[in-house]
């Protein structure tokens, strides 16, 4: 891998896109050691983000250079791709484009995608079966100012709400859709900071509704927090707080996912690599 940017876990197989020179999507099943190509090129003018694969085998690609989702269909081939969302080569700020997209998530029967529209600072919620041209719904972020360049977004199905990683802001957001306005639940609006109750440039956000417990990939940091439930006051559980590249340490780290067995995989962003940390005992 050179340039890893997006990670995703069904079914205890890896999926990791990657925006080098070659763009194209890796996967290998969590007990492995060894990568293959999944998609194995998506053409040189494209810059993968997250990957998203869904219970029918399509692959979903937030594209932030050509401001648009790139959908794969079970052949993983270009031909059988085509633009789900936004205008290819079209950044805007209508409800039928994107600008910058990042991350997206679904909800758990894969009716909705919900992007986070960086550049847009807004959240967006399209149809799975969305097609080019359609318009989307904003469900976060409509009002200026309310978001700050949103990299990470996760929607907890169960009680219907988005966690959105608000980057520049340094803050973790809980967000009913369509609400005029989220609550900070991690960190503090417009300070960046290293201690327990502060963030710097969150990435990508996981919230485990069976256990309360709320994971942050706390990129400039190079660390991973996670929160008690009602609690603002985070748990280092990987990297030391120091950027590095020994086996225990990170360097801006952008995603994670869990296995089956409730092990840590996090992508190392400019390590390059996936770093598998084991479920706390």
């Amino acid at each position: 891998m050179h340039t890893p940017t997006g990670l995703y876990i069904r079914n205890d197989v890896l999926y990791i896109s990657d925006a080098a020179d070659n763009p194209q999507v890796y996967s290998m099943a969590t007990s492995a050691t060894v990568k293959s190509s999944y998609i194995p090129s998506m053409t040189q003018n494209v810059a993968p983000q997250s990957v998203y694969i869904d219970q029918l085998g399509n692959v979903y690609v937030p594209d932030s250079l050509t401001a648009c989702v790139i959908k794969f269909d079970s052949t993983l081939t270009v031909a059988g791709s085509i633009v789900a969302v936004g205008n290819i080569n079209a950044p805007g700020a209508d409800l039928s484009s994107l600008d910058g997209p990042n991350h997206l998530t679904f909800d758990s029967a894969e009716t909705y995608m919900y992007i986070a529209d960086t550049n847009n600072n807004r959240i967006i919620r399209f149809p799975s079966t969305a097609v080019s041209g359609n318009n989307g719904t904003v469900v976060a972020g409509a009002t200026s100012g309310d978001l700050n360049l949103p990299y990470g977004v996760y929607y907890d199905s169960s009680a219907d709400y988005l966690y959105i990683a608000n980057a520049q802001a340094n803050t973790i957001l809980k967000w009913k859709p369509f609400a005029s306005s989220g609550t900070v639940i991690a960190g503090v609006s417009g300070i960046a900071g290293s201690s327990s109750t502060l963030l710097f440039l969150p990435s990508s956000v996981y919230f485990d509704s069976q256990s309360g417990l709320l994971y942050v990939n706390d990129a400039g940091n190079a660390r991973i927090m996670v929160y008690c439930q009602s609690s603002q006051t985070g748990t280092m559980i990987a990297g030391t707080g120091k950027t590095g590249n020994s086996a225990t340490e990170l360097n801006f780290p952008y995603e994670i996912a869990f296995d089956s067995s409730s092990n840590l995989y996090v992508l190392d962003g400019e390590n390059s690599r996936i770093q598998k940390f084991s479920k706390l005992s």
